[in-house]
């Protein structure tokens, strides 16, 4: 190291690797302001369904100089929710799982929620927690380009009701469109020509009657499922059920947290005296959830193709449906499959098997072969006419944009991508900077409710779990440093305090995560051989949908971010520790209190196990004029 003057000023040359760095170069000035300032930017999110509501209530409330924009191309909240709205339609996964973690809902009716309960609860969660002023409703955005230059991405946008069209840009995109919420009638030749009531699933006209109707159902997924004994309970006079598949039905999952009449038929509304006792008693609430959690997420061992639990199910589920199906001779065997249960979505159909075996209802295994004006024909030259046909044929699922996505160097969200599509972690894409998507490629969506999985990425999004209030903090201290309130930054705020300009997964480290991914699959059942949307539609191939393991493993997966496997470059681009600024913190800036930590680090040391040998898990001890309570994960003051 070699130290000279420069105009009266010590300067520094140090030579690291055989290269000379002036400490006094002119390209590099100090910031002015203080460490870890958050810089001001804006966040705009895609869709205000079950994510985007989320972002709304959490970003707000964990940082500070964001501006935050949600654009939704309904009029109202929700997402698929409030989109779908065909009879029948609901939650296959039980209502008190089905819900924020931190906004339990003690009201539900039933135990499997009907869509539209779900999507007043959506709104009234949007409502309580004012995110409704954050959301511009009837907005598609309709282009999304990245600029290099500014480290922005450059929206275009379109009123849906008036045509307007505008621009925004953003530095920080997210994604929270969701895969359910694209559409599609079946390609099947002649759709066109049919002259009679047509209808799909997610697009469903509510002013239709189908009572004393003649009525084809065309599908075998969830909707079908819930669809067909619907339209029997709205008095159609006759339901063809065209199967593209078969599939497993399973029993009622979740029966042993129902009550039962007094012949053990399953009751699956909730009796107001239930619902009065989860107003009343959280903490009876609390201890029923407890109970599902752990009952749904047990069942994960199904999944694994050399599990016991796997091997005993499949026997047990095909002889349930035969049971009941015994009534139609040969309908079980068709409907019965060969690979195993599992391998596509797990559906409870409730009252699908006892539909079937209606006299006023047929199954129809043989392959359609074109719409005509007054019916279906399939491939055996059958002609059936009907009043109506009900498509419960779901949705685009590809990950594939539905406009123009261009990141850098003309990366894009296209066709190409969708036919191998692949994420870091289910939540960004290498080459789309400052760009975030909830339930990518790989998201733990396979196995009971998605929505943990969700607020886990969310957070991610905005900052850590780990914060530290005034009477409650975490003990956990892996760095070994002092932790600053609101510490343990995730990407946004790490974005803001670090004077970010942009950051990417790395390529290469991506590729390594999908690796690990492919390598993982075939010990699933997911990798067997249906046809399924968690294979891209494909009945052979990679499973693009799902995540290699439980969901409670993803979560913790996101608690350590593995920030070196991201690619950065910053707002000043001489010197990526700008944010160091002007050497004082911020509680040296505002005169605040410097030794708020000196009671904490006194505090976690209490625990410390040669303290406490022989002693119970929990101990009062003083510090200060405080009393505080300890256990193996937290400290509470008491008094």
């Amino acid at each position: 190291m070699a130290i000279s003057l420069t105009n009266g000023q010590p300067s520094t040359t140090t030579t690291v690797n055989g290269t000379s760095h002036d400490s006094n170069s002119k390209a590099y000035k100090v910031h002015e302001k203080e460490l870890f300032a958050p810089r001001p930017i804006k966040v705009v999110c895609i869709g205000a369904g079950l994510s985007g509501i989320f972002l709304g209530a959490r970003l707000p409330m964990l940082t500070e100089n964001v501006e935050l924009v949600i654009y939704e191309k309904n009029p109202e909240v929700g997402g698929t929710w409030y989109e779908n709205k065909y009879p029948g339609a609901a939650c296959d996964v039980p209502s008190h799982r089905y819900q924020y973690t931190w906004e339990p809902n003690p009201r539900w009716s039933e135990f499997y929620s009907p869509a539209a309960e779900i999507q007043r609860y959506l709104h009234d969660t949007a409502v309580k927690y004012d995110v409704m002023k954050y959301i511009k409703f009837e907005t598609k955005v309709t282009s999304a380009i990245w600029d290099e230059e500014s480290g922005k991405w450059k929206l275009k946008l379109r009123n849906v009701k008036t045509g307007e069209e505008f621009e925004d840009e953003t530095n920080i995109l997210i994604n929270a469109m969701g895969v359910l919420n694209d559409w599609k009638w079946p390609d099947i030749k002649g759709i066109k020509d049919y002259k009679g009531i047509l209808l799909h699933t997610a697009n469903w006209d509510t002013s239709v009657s189908l009572e004393g109707l003649n009525v084809a159902s065309i599908g075998s997924g969830s909707s079908a499922i819930q669809l067909v004994p619907a339209m029997l309970q709205d008095k159609v006079s006759h339901i063809d059920s065209y199967f593209r598949s078969n599939t497993w039905i399973l029993p009622r999952l979740g029966a042993e947290h129902m009550n039962k009449t007094a012949d053990g038929q399953l009751i699956y509304e909730y009796s107001n005296e239930e619902i009065e006792t989860f107003e009343k008693n959280p903490e009876a609430l609390l201890e029923y959830r407890r109970k599902l959690e752990k009952d749904v997420s047990a069942a994960f061992h199904l999944f694994l193709r050399e599990d016991d639990v796997q091997k005993k199910v499949c026997p047990e589920i095909a002889e349930y449906m035969r049971k009941q199906l015994s009534s139609k001779p040969g309908l079980a065997e068709k409907m019965i499959p060969n690979w195993p249960v599992g391998c596509r979505r797990l559906t409870p159909g409730v009252g699908f098997l006892e539909a079937l075996v209606k006299p006023n209802v047929d199954s129809i295994f043989d392959e359609i072969s074109h719409f005509d004006e007054t019916g279906i024909v399939t491939k055996d030259g059958t002609h059936r006419k009907y009043d109506a046909i009900a498509c419960a044929t779901g949705f685009n699922v590809s990950y594939n944009s539905r406009f123009p996505f261009i990141g850098r160097d003309g990366a894009q969200l296209d066709d190409d991508y969708a036919a191998n599509p692949y994420s870091y972690f289910a939540l960004a894409v290498p080459g789309f900077p400052n760009y975030f998507v909830f339930n990518g490629p790989n998201a733990p969506v396979g196995a009971g409710s998605l929505i943990p999985g969700t607020e886990a990425q969310g957070e991610y999004m905005i900052k850590a779990s780990s914060s530290i209030s005034n009477n409650s903090f975490p003990l956990s201290d892996k760095s070994n440093q002092p932790s600053p309130p609101c510490s343990s930054t995730q990407a946004i705020q790490k974005f803001q305090r670090q004077d970010i300009k942009s950051m990417e997964p790395n390529r290469e480290k991506t590729l390594k995560f999908v690796e690990h991914t492919d390598a993982w699959m075939p010990r699933s059942v997911w990798s067997t051989g249906c046809r399924s949307w968690y294979k891209n539609g494909k009945v052979n191939g990679r499973v693009t949908a799902l995540w290699p393991g439980t969901g409670l493993h993803y979560i913790d997966s996101l608690s350590e971010p593995r920030w070196e496997d991201f690619d950065y470059t910053y707002a000043d681009s001489t010197n990526p520790y700008s944010f160091l600024g002007d050497g004082f913190t911020h509680i040296e800036h505002t005169g605040e209190d410097r030794t708020w930590d000196l009671g904490i680090r006194t505090a976690r040391m209490q625990t410390h196990p040669a303290l406490h040998q022989g002693e119970g898990k929990k101990k009062v001890v003083t510090n200060g004029s405080s009393k505080m309570v300890l256990d193996e994960t937290n400290i509470s003051v008491v008094a």
